[in-house]
């Protein structure tokens, strides 16, 4: 990378300044506070500092007394036969840069500043003053010692001085720390490697996933095709059931309507024969009269029987044995005969009182006592007749409702009985020829 050109504006005191470097060496040369330490500064600024900065040595670029002047510096160069260009507008937090080259242009600061230390070679300020640059003071030898400033140079470029010394010395131990190798402090290239193997093994990994997965997807697709099949298959074979049930259910119908059509046909085969009974019955009764007729003296005999039935069950109305004599209800003397032993007793206690001593109260007392038996015995003979004649008047309203019931159940049917033989007179038959078992004639 060589420069051809800067262009100041607002750059501390140069309000606008132009200078073109020539293919060699540039010397810029003048009295002082003329404005060369400016020049070197605008071109480190350049080329190592990002517009953005709001550090203090950022803000003292501005000229004295404009505290709102943007200080702009234009650097123009050739790399590789290219023409490129930076600009950079220092502005704190508003400022600025652009880098064009080969029809390439970048306005990020941070980018912008990468690509150029890639295009100079040059890490840092440091390493561009020790290398690139010759100090004011060096310059009082020029004239007088030429070998000096060879010397000054060569050891500038071989690294004597401390800028390049420090900086290879950070190169060197940035390259130490990364060829290093330890377990508890690995190196960016250990690192790597590592990451490689990983990487490696999650490819075979991924491979023989990826070989599993072919398969399964050939499985899959086999399977498809077999349930495909045999989704065709069930198909067929559900359409076969359905024709089949169809064709049941059409047997069945066919089964059933030539049921019915012999039933129909047999109807009204009857319906012709019994036209024809009816239309050749030699009975002057019509047919229909004779036919409720005798579906009625069904029925009175099918209730003639029921009321035989009916009177076998209930027992026949016996009379009172022969022996037995009705009881009659005690009349008022017997009401009295309980109370005469009673009164005798006293009786005989107050004549024996009359008689006195030890002898009459005892006959007295016997007396007593057996006209109480008598008095009891009396009393329970009284009650005994008086539950017999309440069981026989029981007895005797039993044998009346039964009797009155079976003369009921015999007078309901002999008034069925007359109505059948007023149906037979009305039919035309006689008792004697009905046959209730087969309801002919």
């Amino acid at each position: 990378m060589r420069l051809t050109s800067l262009r100041l504006t607002d750059f501390q005191r140069h309000a606008s300044l132009e200078l073109r470097f020539a293919e060699g060496l540039t010397v810029i040369r003048g009295p002082n506070e003329a404005g060369k330490t400016t020049v070197q500064r605008a071109l480190e600024m350049a080329l190592f500092r990002r517009p953005t900065s709001t550090a203090a040595e950022t803000e003292s670029v501005r000229p004295w007394g404009q505290p709102d002047a943007v200080p702009h510096v234009e650097l123009r160069f050739q790399h590789d036969g290219l023409a490129g260009r930076v600009t950079k507008a220092f502005a704190g937090s508003r400022g600025t840069a652009e880098l064009e080259l080969d029809g390439e242009v970048h306005t990020d600061p941070a980018l912008v500043d990468r690509r150029l230390a890639e295009l100079t070679g040059l890490p840092s300020e440091r390493f561009f003053r020790s290398t690139a640059c010759i100090r004011h003071a060096e310059l009082a030898d020029l004239d007088r010692d030429e070998g000096a400033l060879r010397d000054r140079l060569q050891q500038s470029m071989s690294g004597a001085d401390r800028g390049t010394w420090a900086a290879r010395r950070k190169l060197q131990d940035a390259i130490s720390r990364y060829r290093s190798e330890g377990a508890k402090n690995p190196g960016p290239l250990k690192q790597a490697r590592d990451a490689v193997s990983r990487l490696a093994a999650d490819a075979a990994t991924g491979e023989a996933a990826l070989a599993a997965l072919s398969r399964d997807r050939s499985a899959l697709a086999e399977a498809r095709a077999r349930r495909e099949s045999l989704d065709g298959r069930l198909a067929r074979a559900a359409a076969e059931l359905d024709a089949a049930e169809r064709a049941v259910a059409a047997q069945d119908r066919l089964g059933k309507a030539d049921a019915e059509y012999r039933r129909y046909r047999r109807a009204s085969e009857l319906s012709g024969e019994i036209a024809a009974a009816e239309t050749s019955h030699p009975s002057t009764t019509p047919l229909p009269v004779l036919r409720n007729g005798v579906e009625r003296l069904r029925d009175l005999e099918y209730e003639i029987s029921e009321r035989r039935a009916e009177l076998a069950t209930q027992p026949e109305a016996s009379p009172a044995p022969s022996g037995a004599v009705a009881a009659s209800p005690p009349g008022r003397g017997a009401a009295l005969l309980p109370v005469l032993p009673l009164l005798l007793a006293i009786g005989a206690f107050v004549a024996a009182t009359g008689l006195g001593g030890t002898v009459g109260l005892a006959i007295g007392a016997l007396f007593m006592v057996a006209a109480v038996g008598a008095s009891l015995a009396l009393l329970r003979l009284r009650w005994r007749a008086s539950g017999e004649r309440l069981q026989d008047e029981g007895r005797d309203d039993r044998i009346g409702a039964r009797s009155r019931d079976r003369a009921d159940v015999e007078e309901r049917l002999r008034a069925i009985a007359g109505e059948r033989d007023a149906q037979l007179a009305v039919l035309g038959m006689g008792s004697s020829g009905w046959a209730p078992s087969t309801g002919a004639c």
